[in-house]
């Protein structure tokens, strides 16, 4: 009995709650325009959510787009690289050097770099020595004085 009273105060209440609802729903007076504005405004927010949609999509489009072009320039630039290197082919590359051709290596850039240095050096005073040859326009040219 009391497990029956207790369902009974339930369900009245809930149907208090319901009723209350209803009744403040009910409660406003009635506008014949608006179940057209609230049709208009699901329209809206349809259109809305349409348009985001397709900006994002069109945005993933663009995306997928300039993976395509970038994949297209590094496919292009791996072809054109593999045709130079059937049209020329690389010389035969010489052994690594031995530790003895290293430093026979070594010694002839020593003395190919001293041989640098004084043709660089001769070079050097030729041309100072050309440029000292070299007398000024405005400089006065020096006339023996004629004694009498």
């Amino acid at each position: 009995m009391r497990t029956t009273l207790l369902i009974g105060l339930a369900a009245a209440t809930l149907a208090a709650a319901v009723l209350a609802v209803h009744a403040a729903a009910l409660a406003q007076p009635y506008d014949p325009n608006r179940a057209r504005v609230e049709a208009e405004q699901r329209d809206i927010q349809a259109q809305q959510s349409q348009q985001a949609d397709m900006d994002r999509q069109a945005a993933q489009a663009a995306q997928r787009d300039a993976y395509a072009a970038t994949d297209r320039l590094r496919t292009e630039s791996t072809l054109r690289g593999l045709e130079y290197d059937r049209l020329y082919p690389a010389r035969a590359l010489p052994p690594p050097a031995t530790v003895r051709g290293r430093a026979a290596l070594d010694s002839r850039m020593r003395s190919d770099n001293a041989r640098l240095d004084a043709l660089t050096d001769r070079a050097l005073a030729a041309s100072n020595a050309r440029i000292r040859a070299v007398q000024p326009a405005s400089k006065p040219k020096h006339h023996a004085k004629k004694h009498h």
